[in-house]
Order: structure tokens, then sequence, then C-alpha cells
């Protein structure tokens, strides 16, 4: 399959070992473009190669070789003697070869070069081999066969319009009359009213002059205005074009334009498009699906609309709308205006003086050169340097950069960076921040906030990099670069403080080495450190450390642990964990893949990367149990239980006791049980709609997470998730929001469990019950 992409303005088809340019009128593939040759070419005068006068030598005639009635009048480039049929084979040549037939029954046979094959008048036969080939049969029932690479046949100089069938192999009307074809993708047609329809491969069409009917069949199919001499308006959503080339042309099963020098409109539909604007100030729109679209020369506008697009502004000042979806943005050259819409983006303005606006989602953005102007917007933002040929200060507290491609630079709504190869220093604000200094000799300080903090094999980063977590739980994230070679931290190497958490496991191999000293060193006071990790990972300590007891901590099981002045946490998954002496397991295995709890004890069973359908059965303790993502049913028991599915269509039972459900998606069933139990969330998770979720004997909902989440519900939702009470709690924070609207909800006194005061409501038998923290919409 072929898939165009950008490179220096010009339009590369690839397949394996093979680039095809396509970025002009014709067909012949160099370093500045493409370029149609005419008969002029041939001859040098446009006049007939039968009366073409072969260029002189010396004085002394002509002196250049002969290949079986052909003449080559310049190198590389041949003409026939005559009008009797005649024979070029030039089958092996590596050469980019011009071959031009006469008025007999010529064959053309080419090698591996990018070639022009001109039969002329007569029933020529045309062969280009491998390369980018134009073959132009003129007058007479030709056969024209392309050979392996992109191949073209044109109709340029036909007095009427040409039917061209590439699915078929037959051609009529004028030219094209008698024509056939085979291997050829492209087709160049007449100035006048042409059909044009292609085969199962990728192909590319230029009608040219006249109302052009284009059908691509199968394949990722293109249609160029290249020549058109006036800007040109092509819709695929309605299938019709107008103004310049385009005037009057119509298109079925076309997934691609590619615009003239002007000002063009190029509208998409609903399929993946590709979009080249060329000179001019363009406007070009997506529509749905995931579309590629290049502005190149000229101020554009892009909009990618829905789905996951890749839109570059290319020279000039661009202005760029991401839409929804995972967009990639680069404005290139210019002051560009780029807005990246919904969802996640990667935006990237490159050189000039860029506004960039994040939109909703997560984004990434780089301001590249210049002075840019940077609104992260709503959710996360991260700003990126990662190509700055320098280092770079940025201090997100003062909103203020300096330093290599940050020089000008300025942002708000940011909430994470990522630095250069570079030294870089890199400081946070009071929110949580997310800092990656990357290569170089890097000072990361997180100020307040719960921070991540990463550190890379590949770059050296644990070592050669300052970390400062500053207020709030702070994380540092060791990230390995082999499955083979293990990423070896010794934390006593780690310039490090502030700092609460570790983290290992990301498919690779990470091992850390600490000591209790090393805890209180790179914590803050109060000595105490999680670490997570992988089955693959390993943790060691020569320290002394006795352990406690299990804990559920952030929706993970771990085993508590304490030194002298500390305490640390360690994954209960951790493949090796020496010096940390590891409690007999609580649950043994009865059948495959059933678990039941020994006995009636306090028990822990943690399998969170496990793929298969597991049934796990608590007993009389309170029991942490965690799965993986197979469909899995978890009983807990009598007890105070916490469970948590992980994925999967999972069945969680909490059983007698007061249990914590831990959500993870609308697939699992939630059954509270007896007595009082709760659905946390310990991740977000926006935009809940609590009449989707299958919930029973469910007395409060817990949304106290690190991020913002969203809850929706009707007073009947009240009655159908909790017991014959028929009151729900909602817990949560001021980042939160319950939304229930026309339910007749009736604010009472407040109320307050556990020293929190909540609001009051009643709706029938329904009483709601919210953390007066959480941003309330209620009527």
């Amino acid at each position: 399959m072929y898939f165009p992409i950008l490179k220096s303005a010009e339009i590369f088809y690839k397949k394996p070992n093979q680039n095809y340019v396509i970025n002009s009128r014709a067909v012949k593939y160099s370093s500045s473009g493409l370029a149609l040759l005419s008969l002029a070419a041939c001859g040098g005068d446009g006049a007939s190669p039968t009366t073409a006068a072969p260029p002189a030598s010396g004085g002394g005639g002509v002196t250049t070789p002969q290949v079986a009635g052909f003449t080559e009048i310049s190198t590389n480039t041949f003409l026939a003697n005559n009008d009797l049929d005649s024979v070029f084979n030039r089958s092996t040549s590596t050469a980019d070869l011009t071959v031009s037939g006469a008025g007999g029954d010529d064959t053309i046979i080419t090698g591996s070069g990018d070639d022009y094959l001109f039969g002329q008048s007569g029933n020529d036969t045309l062969q280009g081999g491998a390369g980018v080939d134009v073959l132009t049969g003129g007058s007479g029932a030709d056969n024209l066969v392309g050979g392996p690479g992109f191949d073209f046949v044109a109709y340029i100089d036909s007095p009427g319009g040409v039917t061209v069938n590439l699915a078929s192999g037959v051609g009529s009307r004028n030219d094209a009359s008698g024509d056939s074809y085979n291997t050829v993708e492209g087709v160049f047609g007449s100035d006048y009213n042409d059909i044009i329809t292609g085969n199962s491969s990728d192909n590319l069409f230029e009608g040219l002059g006249g109302a052009d009917i284009y059908d691509g069949g199968a394949g990722e199919d293109y249609v160029a205005y290249t020549s058109s001499s006036f800007r040109v308006i092509a819709d695929l959503s309605s299938g019709s074009g107008s103004l310049g080339d385009a005037q009057g042309d119509s298109y079925t099963n076309i997934e691609g334009i590619i615009g003239s020098n002007y000002d063009d409109t190029l509208t998409g539909d609903a399929l993946d498009n590709y979009f080249e604007g060329g000179d001019g100030n363009d406007t070009i729109n997506g529509g749905d699906g995931n579309d590629l679209i290049f502005g190149l020369v000229g101020n554009d506008t892009i909009n990618g609309e829905n789905g996951n697009d890749i839109l570059s502004g290319g020279d000039g000042g661009d202005t760029i709308n991401g839409g929804a979806g995972f967009d990639l943005i680069s404005g290139d050259a210019g002051n560009d205006i780029i807005n990246g819409g919904d969802d996640q983006d990667l935006i990237y303005g490159n050189n000039g003086n860029d506004t960039i606006f994040g939109g909703t989602g997560w984004d990434i953005i780089e301001g590249g050169q210049g002075s840019d102007t940077i609104d992260g917007e709503a959710d996360k933002a991260v700003l990126s340097y990662a190509l700055s040929t320098a280092g770079v200060t940025i201090n997100l507290a003062t909103n203020s950069a300096s330093g290599g491609d940050a020089t000008g630079d300025t942002f708000t709504n940011i909430d994470g960076v990522f630095g250069s190869t570079h030294n870089d220093v890199l400081t946070g604000d009071d929110e949580d921040n997310y800092l990656d200094g990357d290569e170089g000799s890097d000072i990361l300080s997180g100020a307040g906030g719960d921070d991540y903090f990463y550190a890379y094999q590949s770059e050296g980063s644990a070592t050669e990099d300052q970390f400062d977590g500053g207020d709030g739980f702070d994380k540092l994230d060791l990230i390995g670069s082999s499955a083979i070679t293990t990423f070896a931290v010794d934390l006593s190497t780690v310039d490090a403080v502030n700092i609460e958490e570790v983290r290992m496991g990301h498919d690779y191999r990470e091992s850390l080495t600490l000591t209790n000293q090393d805890v209180i060193d790179v914590t803050d006071a109060d000595n105490f450190l999680v670490i997570l990790g992988h089955d693959t990972d390993s943790v060691s300590s020569g320290s002394v450390w006795a352990y406690t007891m299990d804990v559920m901590y952030d929706g993970e099981i771990y085993h508590q642990y304490t030194g002298t002045g500390t305490e640390v946490l360690v994954y209960t998954e951790i493949g090796s964990q020496s010096g940390f002496a590891k409690p007999a397991a609580s649950f043994t295995e009865t059948t495959t893949n059933v678990f039941d709890a020994v006995d009636n004890n306090d028990s822990t069973l943690s399998k969170t990367h496990v793929t298969v359908g597991l049934t796990v059965n608590g007993k009389d303790g309170d029991d942490l149990i965690a799965t993986g993502d197979g469909n899995d049913t978890i009983n807990g028991g009598n007890g105070n239980d916490t469970l948590r599915g992980n994925g999967g269509v999972d069945f969680l039972n909490g059983d007698a006791g007061d249990d914590i459900l831990i959500y993870d998606g609308v697939t699992t069933t939630y059954d509270g049980g007896a007595d009082s139990d709760t659905l946390l969330f310990v991740y977000e998770a926006d935009g809940i709609d609590l009449s989707t979720l299958t919930l029973t004997n469910i007395e409060t909902i817990d949304l106290d997470t690190e991020n913002a989440n969203s809850l929706t519900l009707v007073a009947q939702d009240v009655l159908d998730v909790t017991d014959g009470g028929n009151q729900l709690i909602v817990a949560g924070d001021g980042e939160d929001a319950v939304t229930s609207t026309g339910q007749g909800w009736v604010q009472g006194a407040d109320q307050i469990i556990d020293t929190k005061t909540y609001h009051s409501y009643t709706s029938g038998a329904a009483t709601l019950l919210i953390d007066d923290d959480i941003m309330q919409t209620i009527s």
C-alpha cells in the first residue's frame, strides 16, 4: 500500500525500498519535483520526430548511435528515425530515458530508470520497466505497460476527452481509443471531459481541464489540480468540484485532493483523507476520519475536525484547528495560530512566533524556535523543548522561560515540562507537575503539588539529574530501556530529596537498592517511601526491616515495613524482594484459577498482572484482593474487605462487613452486600453516569482521587444502588462535581459525618448527601 508523506514540500508515495514523488503536472522523478514532457521536449522545437534534425557533431554529421531505428539526439533522449515499425529495447538500462516513436507501430521498452515513453501515431507497445514512468501512447490503439513502480499514462495532447479504466485495462474515446493498460497506477487526462476509473492499487489522477468524472475504485486514490491556472473548490463530501480545473468535476471513491497554486478550498468526507494545498492561501477541512493535511506554501486555514489527524501548515502564517481526536499538528515556518481542540494532541509550532492553544485533553506542546505564546487551557498540558539546541530554564510558578528555544516564550496553564538534551533547570508550581529533564545534567524542582519526575536508563538521568519534590506527594519514575539489561539504580547515588515514591515497571527490567539511611535522605520529614514495580523488577536492602501488615494504597496492595525511624511500602508483585521478609501466602489455589483464603485471618491476594479470569473467595478477615484483566469473580466474605478487579467483566461481591469496592469501569458488577459499603474511585473517571453502572447495596460513592471526577444521577439511581435505607453519600473534593437536575430535590439541613459536612437532599424516598467541597448542580 502506498502512503503519502510530506518531505521538502513534495508528496512521496512510499512502498518498500521505493519513494515516488508526485509534485506537479507531470510524473518525472527529480530532486526538484516533476515536469510532464510534451512533444517539444523530444525534438527541441515541437516538430514531428520524423523531421526533427539530429544535433550536429563538429560539422561532420550525426555521430550518435542508433538503436533499431532510433537515434540518440542528446544524452538519454531517443527519436525514431522514420514512420516504419521500430523497436527500442533498453530493458537493462538504469538511466532516465526519454524515447519517442513516430508513425509506425513502435515497440519501446525501457529499464529501471524514471522514463518518458511517447508512441505518437500507430498502434504502439510502450513498456516502462521499473521506476516511475510516463507512457503517452498518442493516437492509435496502444498497449501501455507500466511495469514495477508507480507509473502513469498521459493524454494531455488528446484532441478530445478520453475514457480510461485501469480496472478493466481498456481505454476509449479519442487518443485512448483501443488502448490497453497493465500495471498502471496514474492517469493524466486531456483538457476536455474525461472519465477516469482506478483499479485496486492506490491511484493518482489529474484530468486537467474539462468536466472530469473520477472513480478511484479500491485503494487510496487522489486527484491533483497542480496544473490549474485558477483556484479550485473540491468537496469530497458532496462529490463535486468547481472553479479552475475542478469546474464540473465529480468524485467517487476518491480519498485525497492535491490543490493548485492558488487559494483553494478543499473539503473531506467521513473517510481518512489526504490533502495538499500547494501554493496559495488555502482553506482545508478534513471532516470526519483520520486525515493527513498539508497546507504547504501560503497562509492556510486547516481544520482537522473529527478524527485523529496529522496537520501541517507549511510556509506562511497558518491557522490550524485540530478539532476532536488525537491530532499531530505542526505549524512549520511562519507565525502560526494553532488550536489543538478536543482530546489529546501533540503540537509543534516549529519556526516563527507562534500562538498555541492546547484545548481540552492532555496535550504536549513544543513551540519550537521563535517567541511563542502558549496556553495549555483545560486539562493537562505539557510544555516540550525536546528539540532545543541549548538548555532551557522554565519556571511554572512564575511563568518564566529562557535559554534555547524557550527564549521569548510566554505560557499559561501548563502542568509539565519536557526538557532538552542539554542542561536544563525545570521548576514546577503548586499544581501536580510532570518534569522530565531528558538528557543532560538537569535540576528539577517540583515546588508544591504531587509531582512526577522521570529518570531514564538510556539517558543516565538517575545519577546525573537533581530531583527535589518539594511539598506534596512526589514520585520518581525509573524507566529502563532493555528487556535484557537491567536498569540498576542504587538510591544512595541519586541526588534526590522530598521524594515519597519510587516507581519501576515499564515492560523492562529495573532494580532498586536502598538502605534505611537512603529513605531518610530522599524523602521528606515523614521518612515514608512507597516502592512500586512489576514482576520483572527487583528491590533489595541490607538494612533491617520489620514487616507489619499488608495495606491497600492508591488502589494497589503493598507490604508495609518499618525501619529505624522509617516506613516503606513495597508493592507485593515486585518479582524479587531481598532484605524485605514477605509474609506467608494467605490464599491457596484450590483448583485452576480458583483461590481461597487459607483461614479467617486478614488475607491478601494480588494478581493484577494475570490476564485469565480468576475466582477468589475471602473468609472472615479484612481481606485485600486485586485481580488482573480477566473476567474475575471476587467474593470478600465476612470482614471489612477491599476488592479491585482491574479490568475485564468482573463481579465484585463484598458480602458482610463494611467493604470498599474499587471502580474499574462500566463492565464490572458491584455488590456491596450487607452493612455499609463504598464504591471508591482511585483514578480519574470523568463523566460518570450512575444509571450506566451495575451497583447494588452501595451506601457511599467516594470520588476523592488525585484528579477531577464528575457524577450524574437521578433520584431513581439512589433507590437502585443503595440498600433498604435509600440513602446515598457522595464524598469528594473541590475538583469533583455532582449533577442531578429535574428530580424535585428538596434541600434539608446539613449533616456532619466523621467531621465532614454534607448537604442533604430528598426526593420522594431517596436521600442524597453530598460533600460540601464538591461542586453541586441539584434541582
